[in-house]
């Protein structure tokens, strides 16, 4: 019971901290000694519209809307070198995010060609299973999926389900259909 107390009482302290470090909404962090003092021309905002900046760039953030959020930190003074370090954090992940995205275009590009590879050959089961994994990186899922020749794809794919029920291949009707379920619900 001792070591829970000591404990809990390091852990909220802890959590002060993080608080106060990270929010900067307290004046003990608004000049600093390593940080330059602020422009006189630069206008000062209120405390209390730093501290609905801060909540409006943790929403923003939350969002994923990054650039909007790091924009917005440009305007919070309070916590200075806290405030430029969340800034430095939102540069850095655009920069990721933008390799990432440059990445997941060469991906789009591998994974359609192969789709195409596979429809060449009627192979439409594989063919959706490489749909499937363009569709997971592409810049717009729900217009990847409105293209004209995935449409063909999975009526095709359809038909040679239908084609197999028929034929009782129930394995064949299972790949196609869990691979549009796949596609389609997720």
């Amino acid at each position: 019971m001792r070591f829970h107390l000591r404990f809990s009482g390091w852990a909220a302290g802890f959590l002060a901290c993080l608080l106060v470090m990270t929010f900067g909404f307290t004046t003990a962090f608004a000049q600093t000694a390593d940080v330059p003092a602020r422009p006189k021309a630069e206008k000062k905002v209120s405390l209390a519209v730093q501290e609905q900046l801060w909540e409006r760039s943790i929403e923003l953030i939350q969002k994923g809307q990054f650039s909007r959020a790091q924009n917005l930190t440009g305007d919070i003074s309070a916590g200075g070198h806290v405030s430029r370090q969340v800034r430095d954090w939102l540069a850095e992940f655009q920069q990721q995010q933008a390799k990432r995205d440059e990445l997941n275009k060469v991906d789009f590009d591998k994974y359609v060609r192969y789709a195409h590879e596979r429809i060449d050959r009627d192979e439409l089961d594989i063919a959706l299973e490489w749909v499937l994994r363009a569709a997971d990186v592409a810049a717009d899922k729900g217009a990847f999926l409105k293209e004209t020749w995935v449409g063909e794809l999975v009526a095709n794919a359809i038909a040679k389900a239908k084609q197999a029920k028929k034929d009782d291949d129930w394995y064949g009707v299972w790949e196609i259909y869990t691979r549009l379920t796949e596609l389609y619900e997720s």
